[in-house]
């Protein structure tokens, strides 16, 4: 299992930080978001080249949009 934190704001690096943690950090743009059933739904975004599609509850990404870095 792992955790995944989405977030709409670019962090300074800094000390003690939400940074700190995680073990691994990407910065990203989400280019898609589909209603797939009931209250679910698809994200999908790219890290630079590297895709990732998520699926799950609208509530827990109520706040993303689409273009959004």
């Amino acid at each position: 299992m792992f955790l995944i934190y989405l977030t709409n704001i670019i962090f300074i690096i800094q000390a003690n930080s939400l940074l700190d943690n995680y073990e691994y950090v990407m910065h990203g743009r989400v280019f898609s978001i589909k209603h797939i059933e009931k209250q679910n739904v698809e994200v999908q975004a790219s890290f630079g080249g590297l895709l990732c599609r998520l699926r799950g509850e609208q509530a827990h990404v109520e706040s993303l949009i689409v273009d959004m870095t």
